[in-house]
């Protein structure tokens, strides 16, 4: 089967390279530049004592820490 399925592969690689592209001008992408590639903007975040007045559990920012405490999950 997976022999099959190789030589199919390959017979459409074949077929592929048949076309005739000397007409084509080399491309770096394939698709267009869309929304996500805007240029990166710095806002403000929120404040870290608020964000972490939800965790169940977290070293907070007046002990020097500012991290959300997780279960070890690495012996």
């Amino acid at each position: 089967m997976f022999a099959r399925q190789l030589g199919a592969i390959l017979a459409y690689a074949d077929q592929v390279q048949q076309v005739d592209t000397s007409g084509v001008p080399p491309t770096a992408y394939g698709v267009g530049q869309h929304s996500a590639d805007r240029p990166d903007e710095v806002v403000l975040s929120l404040p870290i004592d608020g964000v972490l007045a939800n965790a169940p559990e977290s070293d907070r920012p007046r002990t020097g820490g500012g991290f959300f405490k997780v279960p070890r999950v690495i012996g």
